[in-house]
């Protein structure tokens, strides 16, 4: 079995299933090292486990330059030696994992860098540091999708150390969730809100922050095409205020509902389940894999250097549609064919089910972790 540590700057609650699933792996044997906690973390008690040894919390100091972040006590495990691997989160402002690395080669441990390929955020110059250390630093590269293996391969990086999770979220939720709405307990929360079954429901959830680029989908609703749709925004965020005034300007503030930030599944489930299609106009990432969860259709933009590694999941014209970048005349088009297309709509709906149940699941963030992993340590046994 192979002893690995897992470095993150913090721990997001959406890896929860993750962890949970690692915890029960034959293959590994694994201990957290992080910054930060998810408020509510009790799930990392409950991961009781002879194969998870725990949690030690090494406290992020961020530093008064580039936004970069040194953790304070980072450290290797005194048991470890060479065939075993460290596991560091892939982003360069990490300065605390330099001398960790270093430490972990003179020890002969090997590395995994997990982390973005590419992202809305990254920049031209920033990629190439990134890709810069991490052929210089590690022995293996775990990326977020396919589709980032596949352009890493095309730089010249080397297949038998490319992998990917095909990053997800745990859809458990959102099944029990379904199981609690059957179609005649929707029909009556529909009356309930106003609409009946004539009414095209658009939806969109998530913090709303720059990156949304909401008032494309707030022209979009002014065109012609989505006259008689409503739009149904669920989050908050520090740019809500400002689209609230552009859906004035443009004139559809009576057919926009703003729900504010929710976070219970059960709560949630009634609004994607009546929804026609989910909407993001900007750089949509885990998103996506929610509306999914629900067989909700999506459409957002084709500008992939504009987008968030979890794009690679939608198939266009399969399980969403791609508008272009910007155009609210396309994005009108594309989510008033869903509308119309009663066939197209049904098929996409199964598509986008059967790519979270089978493409992008918790069981198979596990399986490629642990195939990384594996390589990982055969070439820190090989390098002897």
């Amino acid at each position: 079995m192979i002893k690995v540590d897992i470095y993150q700057p913090f721990l997001t609650h959406y890896r929860e299933a993750f962890y949970r699933q690692l915890a029960h792996s034959e293959k590994l044997h694994f201990h957290i090292h992080t910054g930060s906690l998810p408020p509510a973390h009790s799930w990392l008690k409950s991961a009781d486990c002879s194969n998870f040894s725990g949690i030690t919390l090494v406290p992020n100091i961020r530093l008064p330059f580039g936004q970069c972040i040194w953790q304070k006590g980072l450290k290797l495990q005194l048991s470890s030696g060479r065939g075993d691997v460290i596991v560091i989160y892939g982003g360069p402002r990490m300065l605390s994992n330099f001398p960790l690395i270093w430490k972990a080669r003179c020890r002969g441990i090997a590395i995994v860098w997990w982390g973005h390929g590419w992202s809305a955020t990254s920049k031209p110059w920033r990629a190439w540091i990134r890709r810069f250390l991490m052929r210089r630093l590690a022995d293996v590269f775990l990326l977020y999708t396919d589709r980032e293996v596949d352009d890493f391969k095309k730089m010249g990086f080397p297949s038998n150390r490319l992998f990917a999770t095909n990053n997800t979220i745990d859809q458990e939720p959102i099944r029990q969730a379904i199981l609690k709405w059957p179609e005649s307990r929707l029909v009556e929360f529909r009356k309930e809100q106003g609409y009946d079954e004539k009414t095209s429901i658009l939806l969109f959830c998530s913090q709303i922050g720059k990156k949304t680029e909401l008032e494309v989908a707030l022209r979009a609703l002014a065109t012609p095409g989505l006259k008689k749709a409503v739009l149904v925004i669920i989050g908050d965020g520090p740019f809500r205020s400002q689209y609230e005034r552009a859906a004035v300007e443009l004139g559809v503030a009576d057919r926009v509902r703003w729900l504010g930030a929710m976070y219970d599944e059960d709560a949630l489930a009634p609004w994607f389940l009546s929804a026609r299609c989910f909407v993001y106009p900007g750089a949509i990432g885990l998103s996506l894999l929610h509306a999914f969860g629900y067989g909700l259709p999506v459409v957002t933009h084709g500008e992939m250097k504009h987008q968030m590694p979890e794009i690679a999941a939608l198939r266009d014209g399969q399980n969403g549609l791609l508008f272009e970048h910007g155009n609210s005349d396309d994005l009108a088009q594309k989510a008033a064919s869903l509308i119309s297309d009663t066939q197209l709509h049904r098929q996409m709906s199964v598509n986008a089910k059967h790519t979270v149940e089978t493409t992008f699941t918790i069981q198979g963030m596990v399986k490629r972790f642990e195939d990384a992993v594996q390589a990982a340590s055969r070439f820190g046994v090989a390098s002897i």
